[in-house]
């Protein structure tokens, strides 16, 4: 059986808000704009290592293990991204100093965030004894299972101080308590039976690294994560919110590199038109539900026969969204006003995709979620695309309407893998227009009709919801989680066989 590592959350106070989550970024602003550091291959990201050991690493041997992780990120050949790590600038750092380097974590003040936030540094800490996670994140027992956690931390206006524009503070911590030992133990004796390895450390930096530079989780190939198939463990994500195999897990699959590339992309990504520069093809649609609702935080996959090749798009990631309730999200019907059900996916060419809908597993919530609804997931029926309904399309039955396979695009009922391997060529734009399943954009319905699941025939009510489930979305003003890679126990079974999740804190809206 798979080792696994769950992705978690912590919920806490801002310094800044005004933002909200998304699908292939953490971070971005009210147009729906991803965040990103203002940096390339020639202007580097400074991170700014404290000077301790960790576990059986020394200082030395940290910075070593912090620099080859971070070439997983800037080594990628379409993506203009470079670090520089600048040691010295930190002493050793624990429990009684953090809070002079972090940001939004537990006990801090305003004034010390704000400080933390404009102290020009890029803090990544090693917490040697446990203390900085049991503290930072409230949780007593945290350095027995949180083996770190990032985000970015600090966020710039544009020049009319109008919106968010870029990153310009990040942060990490990883936690060396339970590592194992030259000998292979782990390094204190109450760690008992918890294990953390250096491939799980080697890991965790890599993922966490990823979410300090906004990259947001996700759940492609989440079947070959719930198998017993070791040898195809090459093919899940570094960003998926659970460690399988860490070993293999810490390289970036085209997915990262997609998600990654989209957000820092170099001369060779993609250049709409311009085949000569670019390496891809642009597949751009809108997803529908049967009564031409948009569907928000589904999981749009484009799959193919090469399982490490299929990347996917959270719908309506970046969706223009704004708190007009003031509730700290947007889940309201009217707040979501355009792109709400929009994705985009960068392909190769000639290459054969076939486009899936589905909904994100329902474990994937709070600090594990994917896209930007945290608390709770779809699980109305997403799984089968239909062709245009022939009759009122606002109509509760709907009964004109022709499930096909493969799927197929509203207007033209073109086969969206035929259409897509004709016309991805790079620097394409495939618009593949709006699809329709035929789900229904509200939230969860209960079970009813006896056919083992919650789809659309035991939906009663033609209404839909603004965001398609119930209540939260990661809409943060005033709320952000810190991304958290935990060792689980047998807490809550998760999928068929071995996931487990832990509960977090709600957000702390204040």
């Amino acid at each position: 059986m798979k080792k696994t590592l769950m992705l978690s959350a912590m919920f806490v106070c801002l310094l800044v808000g005004g933002w909200a989550f998304a699908g292939q970024a953490l971070y971005m602003n009210s147009s729906g704009t991803p965040l990103v550091w203002d940096a390339s291959d020639s202007d580097p990201i400074i991170v700014h290592p404290e000077s301790g050991a960790c576990g059986q690493f020394s200082n030395v041997e940290m910075l070593s293990l912090l620099e080859t992780n971070l070439e997983e990120w800037s080594t990628v050949t379409t993506v203009d991204l470079a670090f520089s790590v600048l040691s010295g600038e930190i002493d050793s750092v624990d429990g009684a100093n953090y809070a002079d380097y972090l940001v939004g974590v537990s006990g801090l003040t305003q004034a010390q965030n704000e400080d933390n936030v404009q102290d020009g540094l890029n803090p990544v800490l090693f917490d040697d004894d446990g203390e900085i996670v049991d503290q930072a994140t409230g949780e007593n027992s945290g350095r027995f299972y949180i083996l770190g956690f990032a985000s970015p931390s600090g966020f710039a206006l544009n020049g009319e101080g109008t919106d968010y524009e870029t990153i310009v503070d990040g942060q990490a911590v990883f936690n060396c308590y339970c590592l194992e030992d030259a000998t292979g133990d782990p390094a204190h004796a109450d760690c008992n039976s918890i294990l953390f390895t250096t491939d799980d450390l080697d890991f965790t930096m890599v993922h966490e690294l990823g979410h300090m530079i906004n990259l947001d989780h996700t759940q492609v190939n989440i079947d070959l994560a719930d198998d017993d198939d070791e040898a195809n463990d090459d093919h899940i994500p570094t960003m998926f919110p659970a460690s399988v195999n860490a070993a293999v897990q810490k390289t970036p699959m085209q997915d990262d590199v997609m998600a990654l590339s989209a957000l820092y992309p170099d001369g060779n990504f993609f250049t709409q038109g311009n085949a000569a520069v670019s390496s891809y093809c642009k597949v751009t649609g809108a997803l529908l539900d049967r009564f031409g609702e948009a569907i928000r935080c589904a999981d749009v996959q484009a799959i193919t026969s090469d399982e490490a090749k299929n990347v996917s798009f959270i719908s309506g990631s970046y969706a223009v969204a704004d708190d007009t309730d003031g509730d700290g999200y947007t889940d309201g019907a009217d707040e979501c006003t355009s792109g709400c059900g929009n994705f985009t996916l960068y392909l190769e060419p000639a290459t054969t995709y076939a486009l899936s809908v589905a909904s994100i597993n329902s474990g994937f919530t709070g600090g594990s979620s994917v896209g930007p609804c945290a608390s709770a997931q779809l699980t109305v029926c997403t799984d089968s695309i239909i062709t245009a309904c022939t009759d009122d399309v606002a109509s509760t039955t709907c009964t004109a309407c022709v499930k096909e396979d493969p799927l197929t695009t509203n207007d033209a009922s073109a086969d969206i893998a035929a259409k897509i391997q004709a016309e991805c060529t790079a620097g394409a734009v495939v618009s593949l227009g709006d699809i329709t399943t035929r789900s229904v954009s509200k939230p969860s319905a209960a079970e009813s009709n006896g056919d083992g699941d919650s789809d659309d025939d035991d939906n009663t009510s033609s209404s839909s919801s603004g965001c398609s489930l119930n209540p939260d979305v990661k809409k943060a003003t005033g709320a952000m989680g810190f991304f958290c890679l935990i060792i689980l126990g047998p807490l809550l079974s998760f999928l068929t066989k071995r996931l487990t999740i832990i509960h977090n804190p709600e957000p702390n809206n204040g």
